[in-house]
């Protein structure tokens, strides 16, 4: 349950947003083979992402996973995608870590920093790594977020100010 020290009050363009409390969430693991592992924002809430993290494994089947990190609304259209690393090589893994605030672009051997936009997102809304051309041993592992979630009796759309 979150205590005072967790509170925030926010009000970014377009929108009014009262008391607020920080949240981890784990995503479970997937099967190997997905090419998605997603998490839905739940439909009590508004949320702003403030980092995600997210390890993908390539299995030793030729072909290009390009995977990344998508904001996608509730009609199904993505709204955000950055990649994490284009051509993961064969039987290689690849951490990413995203944060509002992080760096433009730092990236290492089998580890990258991107920055996060500051988004608001609806209830509804999906935030998801996701990969093309996915071989049946590709693993997505590790996937957290954190989150400042909303409640939407608090939230006002409309002219922020």
């Amino acid at each position: 349950m979150p205590g005072l020290n967790d509170v925030q009050t926010l009000v970014p363009a377009g929108a009014v947003v009262a008391n607020a409390w920080a949240v981890p969430i784990v995503v479970p693991d997937p099967a190997a083979g997905a090419a998605t592992v997603a998490r839905q924002v739940d439909g009590a809430f508004w949320e702003r992402v403030r980092w995600a993290r997210a390890t993908f494994t390539a299995d030793a089947t030729a072909g290009t996973r390009n995977p990344r990190l998508e904001f996608v609304d509730g009609g199904g259209n993505v709204f955000y995608a950055a990649p994490i690393s284009t051509g993961v090589a064969l039987s290689t893994s690849v951490t990413v870590n995203f944060a509002i605030d992080g760096p433009s672009r730092l990236g290492a051997a089998g580890v990258n920093v991107e920055r996060l936009p500051d988004n608001l997102l609806e209830a509804g809304w999906t935030v998801r790594f996701i990969a093309d051309g996915v071989g049946a041993g590709d693993a997505w592992t590790g996937v957290r977020f954190y989150v400042v979630r909303y409640p939407t009796i608090t939230t006002v759309t409309g002219q922020g100010g």
